[in-house]
């Protein structure tokens, strides 16, 4: 049963169809979302890829409960399947886990490990995670999958320029363990993990 909502906190209805940009729903369904029996929600959200296609949008939510991204994440970094890729625009980052290279992954609780012989990734998927993806022209092409973090979750002190923030007391690889720095971007953004690959949730 899908419970989680379309919403991707773009509101803004069209006026020619009286679909919303950001979720494919009508005023009506997103007003009574809460109250709607889940195979009326099921039957909206089937609808919704098709919407948001005719209004031109690129980007949905998907209908994935925080259980179902927690297993898309650790089932694909076990795989060994597609890029990692986190940070902001200046500050990017890569986790590439490769297939039969001896990835190692642990779950405990909402929190994801994986370890590969040149690196290491940590990832909290919580109830403030949301994955959206981006259809693509091509049908060969495997669809892209993002982890976004909720707005609230990402308001971090914001730095402008190049400060130590201390040892690096949670370091996954403890041997590597130096000093955390603030690259002083200047930027609020929180950089969620972006992911490609086929893969669905079971």
């Amino acid at each position: 049963m899908i419970i989680t909502s379309p919403c991707t906190g773009i509101c803004k209805l069209d006026d020619a169809t009286g679909w919303c940009l950001g979720c494919g729903r009508s005023g009506d369904e997103i007003a009574g979302w809460g109250m709607l029996p889940a195979n009326l929600r099921d039957g909206v959200w089937a609808q919704i890829p098709e919407r948001l296609q005719t209004l031109g949008v690129a980007c949905r939510r998907l209908a994935w409960t925080t259980k179902d991204i927690l297993c898309f994440v650790a089932e694909s970094l076990q795989k060994g399947d597609g890029t990692w890729v986190m940070g902001v625009v200046g500050a990017v980052a890569e986790f590439t886990p490769q297939s039969g290279a001896g990835v190692e992954v642990s779950v405990e609780g909402d929190e994801i490990i994986a370890h590969t012989k040149n690196g290491a990734i940590r990832m909290l998927i919580d109830d403030d995670v949301r994955a959206l993806t981006f259809d693509t022209a091509d049908p060969d092409t495997p669809p892209r999958v993002v982890l976004a973090v909720k707005r609230e979750r990402g308001r971090l002190p914001v730095a402008h320029a190049l400060a130590s923030l201390g040892p690096d007391t949670g370091a996954l690889i403890p041997d590597d363990a130096g000093t955390l720095f603030d690259l002083g971007l200047g930027r609020k953004e929180r950089g969620g993990p972006a992911f490609s690959t086929s893969l669905q949730p079971s």
